[in-house]
């Protein structure tokens, strides 16, 4: 990594602010802000010891394994950790291209560590202009979980329902609701603005949160027997009804969903509580005129539903009312939303790290995997002479995974979303002459690469390697083979699936 004209350096300071970003996900400022800091002085002492070790081999090698192990194991201390560790793999195989020497080791690293330091300022000076954007995002994004938890609940009531399939889906889903509900609770409950200081704004994320939470576990906890509801109440559109509602309903949640993402305020778009009231003469008529003694239970099963689906309608109707952030609203019992009662501190004692070294520890077996397919990536390299050997390593750190489908899956995106990628990108560049039209189309497989790099890995492979091929397309008339071949790939893609079992 070169250091002494403005690009290189721009380009170091760039590198510094990416791995850092990597730590900054969603949670309590305080937790962010350390999180950095540490990633800040970790990324520059590996970048000083990695410049050092290069000019052996051997010491190289061992940097390799023993930080390949020691920062996947991080992950015993929680998401944060994780990243902290992720950002440091990536410094050190970053580093690894072209080693510099003397004084410019300590230079390199200082302007990797202040372009950490300037990504942390930036991250401090967003949330002080707005400081509940964040859980807005996340809240929104909880909502929409709910919204589409609700819908595959929903489909117990259609036609012919396929249950396995429902219920594998439902168990997935309430683990990703679950989750959301977790980190929305340690962004509330630790925040001072809204524990300590609460405005209006606060109380009605507070609301929002505290009543989608009421509502999701309304939802989970109701259960009935399907299979005998159909059996009975198929020939009379009852279910169907029941169905289209909860329809309805997860549509009314996803509107919500969206304006807590967005701040402005929604509206019901469906007069679901007269619907259901329509429903309540539906049903009425049959327990009336049907009902007999063995089928007590079975009305009283979809009354029960019906009742849900009411207090659900009314429970929504409030949920678009805290959208509009109304001073009306009154402070929660502070009783009632007490902090201790849904956050969970984390515990980072370094006993934690060492109990963990064991086989019977799958995080202390998955660290173990990295280490040993690093080292033999970075062997492989020297072997063959692999050029821009460090595509192997970098693509073994972001494919392995603790879990082997999970790798499996990633390999397989990562294999045909590269190709695709750049056949997109080497397209683009014979179409598209004009330098400003190029970095139009750049900044945008960019910015949706980085979109969808949470949610959908594959789209964002998709989109992120084209904008990579024109990046480097300045250099392709003079390194063609060097800037898009990936003669490596079978090389790393052998090694992942090789250490993933």
């Amino acid at each position: 990594m070169l250091y002494f004209n403005n690009l290189p350096t721009g380009i170091t300071l760039s590198i510094g602010a990416l791995c850092v970003s990597v730590t900054d996900s969603p949670g309590p400022v305080k937790h962010r802000i350390n999180a950095m800091l540490i990633c800040i002085l970790l990324i520059g002492i590996v970048t000083v010891l990695v410049n050092y070790a290069s000019h052996s081999t051997i010491f190289l090698g061992l940097i390799i394994f023993i930080s390949g192990f020691v920062f996947s194991m991080l992950t015993v201390y929680g998401i944060r950790s994780s990243s902290v560790g992720i950002a440091a793999l990536l410094i050190m195989i970053l580093n690894m291209q072209n080693p510099i020497h003397g004084i410019a080791i300590w230079t390199n690293a200082l302007y990797i560590m202040a372009g950490g330091m300037w990504y942390l300022l930036f991250s401090i000076l967003l949330y002080r202009i707005r400081p509940y954007k964040i859980i807005q995002q996340i809240l929104g994004d909880f909502i929409d979980s709910i919204a589409s938890y609700l819908k595959t609940r929903g489909s117990f009531y259609a036609k012919d329902p396929d249950y396995d399939k429902t219920y594998q889906l439902l168990l997935q889903q309430q683990i990703h609701v679950q989750a959301q509900q977790d980190l929305l609770s340690e962004l509330l409950f630790k925040t001072r603005a809204i524990i300590k200081e609460s405005t209006h704004t606060a109380r009605a994320l507070l609301k929002l949160y505290l009543d989608a939470t009421d509502l999701f576990e309304t939802i989970m906890t109701t259960y009935s027997e399907y299979k005998v509801l159909h059996n009975q109440f198929d020939d009379t559109g009852i279910l169907e009804e029941y169905h289209q509602h909860i329809i309805a309903l997860a549509y009314e949640l996803e509107a919500i969903g969206l304006a807590a993402k967005s701040g402005l305020p929604s509206v019901s778009t469906r007069n679901n509580i007269k619907n259901i009231q329509n429903t309540r003469a539906h049903f009425e008529t049959l327990r009336q005129n049907y009902m007999t003694n063995s089928t007590v239970d079975d009305f009283i099963s979809i009354g029960r539903i019906l009742i849900n689906l009411e207090g659900m309608a009314e429970k929504i109707d409030s949920l678009h009312h805290y959208t509009r952030y109304d001073k009306k609203i009154k402070k929660s019992d502070p009783e009632a939303t007490n902090p201790v009662n849904y956050t969970q501190s984390q515990d980072i004692r370094l006993s934690l790290f060492f109990n963990n070294l064991n086989l019977k520890s799958n995080i202390f077996r998955h660290s173990l995997r990295v280490a040993l397919a690093l080292l033999l990536g970075y062997l492989i390299a020297l072997y063959f002479k692999i050029g821009h050997s460090y595509w192997i390593l970098l693509t073994i750190v972001v494919i392995l995974k603790p879990a082997y489908s999970l790798t499996k899956k990633r390999n397989t995106d990562r294999l045909i979303g590269t190709f695709l990628g750049i056949l997109i990108g080497i397209i683009i560049l014979y179409g598209i002459k004009n330098n400003t039209a190029l970095l139009i189309v750049m900044i945008f497989f960019m910015a949706a690469g980085y979109v969808f790099m949470r949610t959908n890995y594959f789209i964002s492979v998709l989109l992120m390697t084209p904008y990579l091929v024109i990046f480097f397309s300045p250099y392709l008339s003079r390194q063609y083979k060097n800037s898009i071949n990936r003669q490596d790939t079978g090389y790393y893609h052998w090694l992942c699936n090789s250490f993933s079992g």
